[in-house]
């Protein structure tokens, strides 16, 4: 376990590095508003994997602090107190920033991309097969149009597809306990009065999810009473219901504790 020292410089450090990609936009992280800035297509995809990683350690550091509480004199608790309010300013706007660089992707890649499920899917596959010998079952999809056409238009950009893939599938993993990730993952078209829709399932056999925390779990940087020292940044959910809600889309989560996580997207086709 890190000692407080180590957690305050790993802190400041990732911090610095967030700072640092948008050092040529704006004088000082704190002001920074991704709305009014345009980051290069090659700055997104490092200043997000900054951002989570600075997210994840501001939750972890959060953690920590909350647990100290419970345990310091009473004179020192306020100094806690302080700390921690200001650690939630900080996550605060580094929320804004991950958000902000989510949609300023769309601006690159534009508001749609075209997929081959099957082809995208096996590679995802093949890639998280690797982590913590996972056993991944693929469904190839289904459909009740008239044919099943090979490339897909989806209503989000490359950059958003490839979030929502990854957060589903690296939670399934994440969250599997003391055995290996059991996960199986699909896909599928459906029509019906409304129109057509893309949907995507992700099915795992792991910790699962309390019925208490499942209405919040789309909540910024709302995390499972389970989570325990799981890294994660408690955004992955809230950003992936937002980037669906944006495009008409929805997801839809049912869980048991110990038995089972099922997500499933649903996204409609223009």
């Amino acid at each position: 376990m890190m000692d407080q020292n180590t957690r305050r410089y790993n802190y400041r450090e990732e911090i610095s590095k967030v700072e640092n990609s948008a050092g040529h936009h704006s004088s000082g992280f704190g002001s920074l508003n991704c709305r009014d800035v345009r980051w290069s297509e090659e700055e997104i995809p490092m200043a997000l994997h900054y951002c989570k990683t600075a997210l994840s350690v501001i939750i972890h550091t959060t953690g920590e602090l909350s647990r100290m509480m419970i345990e310091v004199p009473s004179q020192n608790i306020d100094r806690i107190e302080r700390g921690l309010h200001q650690i939630h300013r900080a996550s605060s706007r580094l929320h804004r920033v991950f958000e902000g660089l989510l949609l300023e992707g769309m601006h690159h890649s534009g508001s749609v991309c075209c997929i081959d499920p099957d082809s995208d899917l096996k590679q995802k596959v093949s890639f998280y097969r690797g982590v913590r010998e996972a056993k991944i079952r693929y469904v190839a999809g289904k459909t009740n149009s008239v044919s099943k056409p090979r490339l897909i238009e989806l209503p989000v950009s490359r950059l958003q597809w490839e979030f929502i893939t990854d957060t589903l599938l690296g939670n399934a993993i994440s969250y599997c306990g003391d055995q290996p990730p059991d996960i199986s993952i699909g896909w599928g078209l459906e029509r019906d009065q409304t129109g057509q829709w893309f949907h995507f399932r992700v099915y795992d056999r792991g910790t699962g999810i309390h019925k208490e925390d499942l209405h919040q779990i789309k909540q910024p940087f709302y995390r499972g009473r389970n989570a325990g020292y799981i890294p994660g940044s408690g955004t992955g959910l809230y950003l992936t219901a937002k980037m669906l809600r944006r495009c008409g889309g929805k997801i839809v989560i049912d869980s048991e504790v110990d038995r089972f996580t099922e997500v499933k997207i649903s996204i409609p086709l223009r």
